[in-house]
């Protein structure tokens, strides 16, 4: 499916059964305008997956997606990841095992 506006750009892709009345679909919705406090969300691509039954859906903000699809996006939450971990340790944050812990967490969502 694609939906267009001026304000923002939606493509989506999935299946739905007719009999079981269910979907699964992934959407991703991007901000195409500029102006109106949009200029830092312009270009960025938001991924949603859109499952359960017709009457029940469920949504769910597709994170991996969204930082693979945005590697902008990856860096700035790197970023914020490191200066939180030396907010909460201090100087123990360069250690490597701290490091270490914080890598496997990183690589289980954006990898």
């Amino acid at each position: 499916m694609h939906l267009a506006s001026p304000l923002i750009d939606i493509n989506g892709r999935g299946v739905t059964d007719l009999n079981n009345e269910s979907m699964d679909f992934s959407v991703d919705t991007a901000i195409v305008a500029s102006g109106k406090g949009l200029d830092e969300l312009k270009g960025i691509t938001v991924p949603i997956k859109i499952k359960g039954t017709w009457q029940a859906p469920t949504y769910q903000l597709d994170l991996k997606n969204l930082f693979k699809q945005n590697s902008d996006l990856e860096q700035k939450a790197k970023k914020e990841l490191n200066r939180g971990l030396e907010k909460l340790f201090g100087d123990k944050a360069k250690d490597e095992k701290i490091k270490n812990v914080a890598d496997q967490l990183l690589k289980g969502l954006f990898n």
